[in-house]
């Protein structure tokens, strides 16, 4: 007998809150007569950031054994194997965000330089654990006994964004309107994001029984994935069991912006605001793989063919014990029961809440110059489901046996549920949004607000590979998720 077990991955740390107060001008970067410096420079940068998850520690185990039986006694030969993999740990959290300034003026030169950068992100999921097993035994005039169970370790969850608000407000002392002016390309006037992080990758899991006897009898049983029915564990079952999950995404939180003041952008993609929450993509679940070969001779055999007959007559009879004590000498004669699950896909984190306002008695005044530079882009997008797991089982078997029952059943993971989008709002029917919002490019809408539902993720493949002495064969996909 052997067992191992691989390490949980520790938890990512949350980001603390961030607050910025600002009430001077500043500005990155320098306009030369042909050419423009400063890239990645914003003006102002604030961010709350969640550690990633630990990754799950491998489990892998390796069996070998040799026995010959020289007596007419009956011999029995155990191998009983257990690998799983470690889980994956949870992301850390993004916290509050806060940025609150009244500048005269905010500029940038400098291509991926937004003027302002207010963002709360969660940390992605660690991956999990994969598993193996792999057993071999050869004995003579024995009965051999092998019990293969593999499981990968579950992602770890991503954790959630924390809420972002950033109010422009107007100078203290100086222009009766504040100012915001980005040069080149991927400069946004005002960014405001809160991601979630993504789930975890579960761990796959591999499994690999072979058994050969003279004049003696094999049974292999094998179980490759998470213990589960449909999308759930087992009720009782403990959640090491239900392995190769992918883990969930995380959540994006609120975003809000309250302003006024004019905000100017020049180079391609450049928005003049562009206000985002994102829920993080659901991890995919664990592949895996069930290897199981039986070569035997010279079987002894108790039980006639009339017994499969007589199985069939006692479950029509309702005498299921009898059925069953047969059913059991069959598998003692020589068999198998090989078991692939495929780990469900995570789901999608949801979206959080998108307000917009203008500060009350003031106006916003925006203008981009460029393609594809929205005036406002404004966002709350779910997050994907993850795919399904792929399922493999494979199964050879040689034996000289009148009465054999095997089964060999792969299922394809499912694919896990897509994320909500959230309220997106632009002004109230009280306040509605103050200002005039011009775009002199193609591609670069006025206005767009959007909320948008993550997609379902794909069910995976099954494929289920028998050969020889099989009593049943069944691969079953996994469904995709909405």
């Amino acid at each position: 007998a052997s067992a191992n077990l691989g390490g949980a991955g520790g938890d990512g740390g949350d980001g603390r809150s961030v607050a910025i107060e600002n009430t001077g001008s500043i500005r990155t970067g320098v306009a030369f007569p042909l050419i423009k410096t400063g890239s990645f420079s914003p003006a102002i940068v604030a961010q709350s950031i969640g550690g990633g998850g630990g990754l799950g520690g491998n489990a892998s185990t390796e069996v070998s054994n040799e026995s010959t039986n020289d007596s007419d006694d009956d011999q029995y030969v155990f191998t009983l194997v257990t690998s799983i993999g470690g889980t994956g740990g949870k992301g850390g959290s993004g916290q509050s965000v806060r940025i609150n300034t009244a500048h005269p003026v905010l500029s940038t030169q400098g291509r991926f330089s937004p003027a302002i950068v207010g963002q709360s992100v969660g940390g992605g999921g660690g991956m999990g654990g994969s598993s193996s097993a792999v057993s071999q035994t050869n004995a003579d005039r024995s009965t051999i006994i092998q019990a293969l169970m593999t499981i990968g370790g579950s992602g770890g969850d991503g954790g959630d964004g924390g809420p972002v608000e950033i109010t422009l407000q107007k100078p203290i002392n100086g222009p009766e309107l504040n100012a915001i002016h980005t040069a080149n390309s991927f400069s946004a006037g005002v960014v405001g994001q809160s991601i979630g992080g993504g789930g975890g990758y579960a761990g796959s899991s591999f499994s690999s029984n072979q058994s050969t006897t003279q004049a003696g009898k094999s049974i292999n049983v094998n179980l490759t994935g998470g213990i589960r029915v449909g999308s759930l564990s087992f009720p009782g079952i403990p959640s090491l069991l239900a392995g190769n999950q992918g883990g969930e995404g995380g959540s994006g939180g609120s975003v809000t912006v309250n302003g006024q003041g004019l905000i100017v952008t020049e180079g391609y993609g450049s928005q003049g605001l562009l206000i985002q929450s994102i829920g993080g993509s659901g991890g995919f679940g664990g592949s895996v793989t069930s290897n199981s070969e039986i070569t035997g001779s010279d079987a002894d055999t108790d039980i006639s063919i009339e017994n499969i007959y007589q199985i069939y007559k006692d479950i029509s009879n309702g005498d299921y014990e009898d059925a069953v004590d047969l059913i059991l000498e069959g598998i003692r004669n020589n068999g198998f029961v090989s078991m692939s699950l495929g780990g469900n896909g995570g789901d999608g984190g949801s979206g959080g809440s998108i307000v917009i306002n203008s500060l009350p008695n003031t106006s916003f005044s925006i203008a981009t110059n460029a393609n594809h530079a929205h005036g406002i882009l404004a966002q709350s997008i779910g997050g994907g489901g993850g795919n399904g797991g792929v399922s493999i089982s494979n199964a050879d078997v040689s034996s000289a046996s009148s009465f054999f029952l095997g089964a060999d059943v792969a299922s394809g993971g499912d694919g896990g549920n897509g994320g909500n989008g959230a309220k997106a709002s632009i002004g109230t029917n009280r306040n509605p949004l103050q200002g005039q919002i011009t775009t002199n490019g193609i591609g670069s809408p006025a206005v767009l607000v959007q909320s948008i539902g993550g997609a379902g993720g794909f069910g995976a493949a099954a494929l289920s590979n028998a050969q020889g002495f099989v009593g049943a064969s069944m691969a079953l996909g996994g469904r995709s998720s909405r």
